[in-house]
């Protein structure tokens, strides 16, 4: 889809997302954006009306859909944006500079409403039952994953244990939440309904992991 020799707005790509249309959405972490490309041809889309009257002032990266300070790469310190998931018409972005989830209309760009999560990091969005999962980043095992009414904007249960630093890779299958926690390097497992602790399906990954998914087979 996107190189960053051809783009160089893409640059250390984090979370991706698709559009009920199929479009591709794509965060990246050093230049601190998220740039969206069509389904079929994969080119960069045109810049959102949000952005696109400040398109000669701040000379966006093709296919910019949201783009937070300046556009370049920035500082380690500046570079906040995580995840991301497409909730009915909006666009979520996790940015963990903000300690908050940003909300954004897929129409137009323009952001409509910020929920403050400490450290926000992963976003999953369980569509069956209409909870947006995030993963907040707290030191001394203050780690916890949240679900969010996306109607009320409220969270309305909450999931950790006494050993969560860093939730990172969220999905939910049934009645089970599967967190990967970063720092320790094992996958958790959920009760959604009750909020209690299931069991480590994985007790020490390879690796620092970052994102989970779901796959049929």
């Amino acid at each position: 889809v996107v190189s960053t020799d051809a783009n160089p707005g893409a640059d250390h790509t984090y979370g991706i997302a698709f559009d009920k249309d199929g479009n591709i959405y794509a965060s990246f972490q050093h230049t601190d954006n998220v740039l969206k490309f069509s389904k079929d041809s994969l080119e960069p889309a045109s810049l959102p009306d949000g952005i696109s009257f400040r398109a000669k002032e701040m000379k966006y990266f093709p296919g910019t859909f949201y783009q937070f300070g300046r556009v370049g790469v920035h500082r380690v310190s500046e570079q906040g944006i995580r995840s991301i998931a497409v909730v009915g018409e909006t666009l979520w972005v996790a940015n963990e500079d903000l300690s908050g989830v940003v909300i954004v209309d897929l129409k137009s760009g323009i952001t409509t409403n910020i929920i403050v999560i400490t450290n926000p990091i992963g976003l999953h969005f369980d569509q069956e039952r209409n909870l947006v999962f995030v993963g907040s980043k707290q030191k001394h095992w203050g780690g916890a994953v949240h679900a969010i009414d996306p109607v009320y904007l409220k969270i309305v249960k909450s999931y950790t244990t006494n050993r969560m630093n860093h939730p990172s890779g969220i999905v939910t299958h049934e009645n089970t939440l599967y967190v990967a926690e970063q720092i320790l390097g094992v996958i958790m497992t959920f009760d959604i309904n009750s909020g209690a602790f299931l069991n480590k399906i994985v007790k020490k990954t390879p690796g620092q992991i970052e994102q989970l998914a779901l796959s049929d087979c």
